[in-house]
């Protein structure tokens, strides 16, 4: 995996969850900047390998740190979420 710097656009984030039983529903990548901002970003789900995988746009990535992400399902009222994963994003010169 390549280093992931600040401002990075179209850097692909990936989330591992390994459930292969889930392909109905909302899913979104919920994320805890650096600063405790949190928001909710867009996912692809390929559901063969249980994996959602976000595509960075102006603005994701616009602080300093680690990143902590979960994937957050919705499934009619049911709320599902994954494990925490977290990632590093560097500055640039």
């Amino acid at each position: 995996m390549s280093l992931i710097y600040q401002s990075d656009i179209s850097a692909k984030i990936v989330a591992k969850t390994h459930n292969l039983t889930l392909s109905t529903g909302t899913f979104v990548m919920v994320v805890e900047k650096p600063s405790g901002t949190i928001v909710n970003w867009t996912v692809v789900p390929d559901y063969a390998i249980g994996h959602f995988t976000h595509t960075t746009v102006s603005g994701d990535l616009n602080e300093e740190g680690e990143y902590k992400v979960q994937i957050k399902a919705t499934v009619g009222t049911d709320v599902q979420v994954s494990d925490v994963s977290s990632f590093y994003v560097y500055s640039k010169l």
